[in-house]
């Protein structure tokens, strides 16, 4: 799994996702599949999948984190649109 961290660093998107995609069961895979989605700027998906991790994991703080900047993030795009 924390190869898949190293090319998601990388932006090295494909092979991360082929390395997280051989976990399914494992939260830090399942994070980082979701990662990718926030690092492709995909924020509305990624919110729909932090909080589907979040209802089976309530107490984890770094998918917590993950949401707030992903809904953040959502909340600038939509600034950015309001403005033109």
């Amino acid at each position: 799994v924390q190869l898949g961290y190293v090319s998601l660093w990388q932006e090295q998107f494909d092979q991360a996702h082929a390395i997280f995609a051989k976990y399914p069961h494992h939260l830090d895979a399942q994070k980082g599949l979701v990662r990718i989605l926030k690092a492709k700027k995909n924020y509305s998906e990624a919110v729909y999948q932090f909080r589907n991790l979040l209802s089976e994991n309530p107490e984890d703080k770094e998918i917590k984190k993950e949401l707030a900047d992903s809904l953040y993030e959502i909340g600038k795009e939509y600034k950015k649109e309001e403005q033109n």
